[in-house]
């Protein structure tokens, strides 16, 4: 492929959709891995490292199993107030109730201090993917994003939900 309008008549190379990519970056970058597929990880990557965060203690991304643990810590507890609230209801009704106690522990929990009660208890925190602590507007969105589900059970190559991308989040270890 031609670089046009430069007045180079060299030929450059192009990714998989056409576009014309530097030589020095196509050198450094290496091949690109097949579409639809994750580059495979070597021994020195990790989870976070695009990221340039540490592969483990605080800071570093937290694994999904303890993120999975707070959710369900959460989901207990929002259980637990849920039936406080309503009482046998709660069986009649559905899982709304738990659900919208959920979501506000969630908002309040995430806006607040950026961790749910679960969280907390694993020593999980959310905060923006540009560092610091996550805005009003990423938590919302985070939130939204979590509770329509299909998101959290869409990770990338760094092990990060849909839901977080979107809203520029990630989830770290406190300890």
């Amino acid at each position: 492929m031609l670089h046009e309008g430069s007045g180079y008549s060299q030929p450059t190379p192009s990714n998989r959709t056409g576009r014309v990519i530097h030589a020095r970056a196509a050198a450094v970058a290496g091949p690109e891995p097949a579409r639809g597929t994750v580059g495979a990880m070597t021994s020195s990557d990790y989870y976070g490292r695009r990221l340039g965060l540490p592969q483990d203690g605080p800071g570093s991304l937290a694994t999904v199993g303890r993120r999975l643990a707070a959710v369900l810590i959460d989901w207990a507890l929002a259980y637990g107030v849920a039936y406080l609230l309503v009482g046998d209801r709660l069986l009649k009704t559905g899982q709304f109730a738990a659900l919208s106690v959920l979501a506000v522990m969630y908002l309040v929990g995430l806006a607040i201090s950026g961790s749910t009660l679960g969280m907390a208890a694993l020593g999980l925190r959310v905060g923006s993917d540009q560092g610091g602590k996550a805005s009003l507007y990423a938590v919302g969105m985070r939130t939204v994003l979590l509770f329509l589900f299909i998101p959290a059970v869409i990770w990338d190559a760094d092990g990060r939900g849909l839901h977080d991308r979107v809203a520029h989040t990630i989830i770290v270890s406190t300890r």
